[in-house]
Parts: structure tokens; C-alpha cells; sequence
């Protein structure tokens, strides 16, 4: 109840209590400030309780507000950790994949190199077994010199010499780059398209590359190390259509090393095929060029589709 200058207002009750105090009202004087008290003291009870009730909730309210607060510092710490520990993970993946990327690339080259040295003595044992004849035909003012077996072999290549006596002389007469006791070593096959001998990075040694430290291939044309990211150089090795090498080889330092198991694959993005090139007596290029995505680049001396005519004079 609320009392305004001695009146007692009962706006702000609740309807049983203002029902409570309209028979009140009623009552006798004496009973009714009897009842009116103890109904004060009712209701000062309970707003008492209701004043511990509230301050029991506020309380049970902070410690909740603590132990959420205590959960979610210890849930941030354990993502924190969660996340330091998968970073870890993540560096130690890649630092496992660099390491099987170099181990794949040493082995690549190895395959190479094994794969070269078992066909170089495949063909110094040809070279033992077989010779060379040539004879010669004028063919309006020039002359065209043709095989004969026994035959020559060496880098895969046929070579042509001329025996008297037991003795080889080689062609073309006073190439100095053909030589060797069966005409076996051909230096030209260590010249690229641009004539630089073993690209510039190596010696040429009886038609072979011998590379300088720090190189490899066929021609000492791949450096084994380069400042390059592998993204890099992946994009200087992938075609038009997105494939790398054209699937027919691997990429190292921005250049395509064309599978050794194949040839015949060539290009700078392995996407040529020397099978493609003219051939004469069965012999790409005749063995007297290069072929060179589908053409024939043919050496001094030579001329034709297949580099298959001499334009030379006789032998001396």
C-alpha cells in the first residue's frame, strides 16, 4: 500500500490484496488494524524472501558467468594449441615432400644415366661386329654415296665409311668431328640445332656429352639445381592445354626431361615425335642430320627430305 498526505492509495496493489483491503475496510476499527498488521507483516516477509531469492540468483548468475568465462579461455586454448600442433604437422608434410621430390628427381636422373651407359654399350657392341661400305653414283654433276653391309652402328645412328685394306676412312672427307677406327664417334651428335657443342656446359667426347659439374642430359642442357619455385617451374613446362611435358616426361627447373624409355619424344615440351621425320633406308634422317619436331636438319654436306644425298665430291 502507498500512502499520499495520510490517505492510503491502493492503485499499485494486486487485486487479491485490494479486495483483502476493501473488506477491511468493512471490519470493525479495532480488527481491522489488527488484520492490516499482520498482512503488513506478510508481506514484509515476503519481500524479504524474494530480496534473498534475488540475491541467491544474482550470485548462482556470477559464478555461471565465471565458469563460462573459465570454459570458453580454456576452449581458446586448446584451438590455439589444436592449430600450432596442425601447423607443425603441416611443415613437417612439406619438408617430407621436398625431401621425396629431390629423392625422385636423383633417381630420374640415375634411371638416365643408366639407361644412356646400357645403350652406349649396346651399340660399342655392335660396333665390334659390324662395318661400313659406300659406293657412289653421279646424279647430274653431284654425287650420292649409299650403303652397303656389313654396316657401322654407334648412338643409335648408322655412320658411313669406306674400307681399303682393312682401314675406314670416314665422310664427310676432312670432317674432323667423324672419327674413330670404325668411323664409330661422331661429334656432331654432341652439336644442338644452334651448333653449340654440349650446350655450351660440357666436353664432347667420340659423339657423347661428358657434362661439367653442375649439369646433365643428353647435351649438358639441364642445370641439377635452379632458383626457382616448383610452381615456377611447372608453368614453363605445361602445354597449351594445361598437361605438363604433354605427359610424356617430368619437369626440372623449367624444362621438360622427355622420357628416356621413349626415344623417339623430343621438343621442348616433349611433344614432338623423331618418328615422324623422313627416313631413308630405314634410317631417320638417313643418319646424316637431326630431326627436329617432323624435320630433317641436315648436316654439312647433306641434302634431301631424309638428308639421304651427298653434295660432296669423292672421297680423297
Amino acid at each position: 500500500m502507498l500512502s499520499w498526505g495520510g490517505r492510503t492509495s491502493t492503485r499499485a496493489l494486486p487485486l487479491p490484496l485490494l479486495l483483502t483491503h476493501w473488506v477491511l475496510t468493512l471490519l470493525p476499527s479495532h480488527d481491522q488494524e489488527k488484520e492490516r498488521s499482520w498482512h503488513q507483516q506478510e508481506l514484509d516477509k515476503a519481500l524479504e524472501s524474494l530480496e534473498k531469492e534475488k540475491m541467491e540468483l544474482e550470485t548462482r548468475l556470477r559464478e555461471q558467468q565465471a565458469e563460462a568465462e573459465a570454459i570458453r579461455t580454456q576452449r581458446e586454448e586448446e584451438r590455439a594449441e589444436a592449430e600450432s600442433a596442425l601447423c607443425q604437422m603441416q611443415l613437417e608434410t612439406e619438408k617430407e615432400r621436398v625431401s621425396l621430390l629431390e629423392t625422385l628427381l636423383q633417381t630420374q636422373k640415375e634411371l638416365a644415366d643408366a639407361s644412356q651407359q646400357l645403350e652406349r654399350l649396346r651399340q660399342d657392341m655392335k660396333v665390334q661386329k659390324l662395318k661400313e661400305q659406300v659406293w657412289r653414283v653421279d646424279l647430274g654433276g653431284k654425287e650420292r654415296w649409299h650403303r652397303h653391309a656389313p654396316l657401322a652402328w654407334t648412338s643409335s645412328v648408322l655412320l658411313l665409311c669406306k674400307c681399303e685394306c682393312g682401314k675406314c676412312t670416314c665422310y664427310p672427307p676432312g670432317d674432323r668431328r667423324v672419327y674413330g677406327k670404325t668411323c664409330e664417334c661422331d661429334d656432331r651428335r654432341c652439336e644442338g640445332l644452334d651448333g653449340t657443342v654440349c650446350g655450351g656446359h660440357g666436353t664432347c667426347s667420340c659423339g657423347h656429352c661428358v657434362c661439367e659439374t653442375g649439369w646433365f642430359g643428353k647435351l649438358c642442357q639441364h642445370p641439377r639445381k635452379c632458383n626457382m619455385t616448383e610452381e615456377q617451374s611447372k608453368s614453363l613446362c605445361e602445354s597449351a592445354d594445361g598437361i605438363l611435358c604433354s605427359g610424356k616426361g617430368s619437369c626440372h627447373c623449367g624444362k621438360c626431361i622427355c622420357s628416356a624409355e621413349e626415344w623417339y619424344i623430343s621438343g621442348e615440351l616433349c611433344d614432338c615425335d623423331d618418328r615422324d621425320c623422313d627416313k631413308h633406308d630405314g634410317l631417320i634422317c638417313t643418319g646424316n642430320g637431326i630431326c627436329s619436331c617432323g624435320n630433317c636438319e641436315c648436316w654439312d654436306g647433306w641434302n634431301g627430305n631424309a638428308c639421304e644425298i651427298w653434295l660432296g665430291t669423292e672421297y680423297p
